[in-house]
């Protein structure tokens, strides 16, 4: 009536596996319930602005970091002698620049034909503010 050594041992073995088996699986499942609520918190908040990658210059512009010209305040101190149309050219080209608007401002200045060197400083300002490094800014 007594069960032989060898299958009362194998019994055991087998239901010792399997509870490991088991808790191996179960815990496999606790593990993708947990990767999936994650990647499902990444796709909800990945297009939102805190999770979303910007340009450097952005980023520099809202840390407070970026090229920042006050070009008319810059002009009086440098310059006080501006024409009234220097002014004008200068605060254009300085908008355009602002507004990463590059043919614009290079339309300006290519029709400038004074010699105040603000206005070649602010359009080296908008130059480098449109990433136009290469750009023909100076006059012969």
């Amino acid at each position: 009536s007594q069960m032989p050594l060898a299958d009362s041992f194998g019994v055991g073995m087998r239901s010792k596996a399997m509870r490991r088996s088991k808790a191996m699986v179960i815990r496999c499942c606790r593990g993708l319930v947990v990767l999936a609520m994650l990647t499902e918190f990444w796709f909800q908040h990945a297009s939102s602005s805190s999770f979303a990658q910007q340009s450097i210059s952005a980023f520099r512009d809202r840390e407070g970091t970026g090229v920042h010209e006050s070009a008319m305040q810059d002009a009086r101190n440098i310059e006080p002698s501006l024409t009234t149309a220097d002014k004008i050219v200068l605060s254009s080209i300085a908008n355009a620049g602002k507004a990463y608007d590059w043919p614009a401002a290079r339309k300006i200045f290519s029709q400038y034909a004074g010699r105040a060197t603000s206005v070649y400083s602010v359009a080296m300002t908008a130059a480098f503010r449109c990433k136009e490094y290469q750009a023909e800014i100076g006059r012969a």
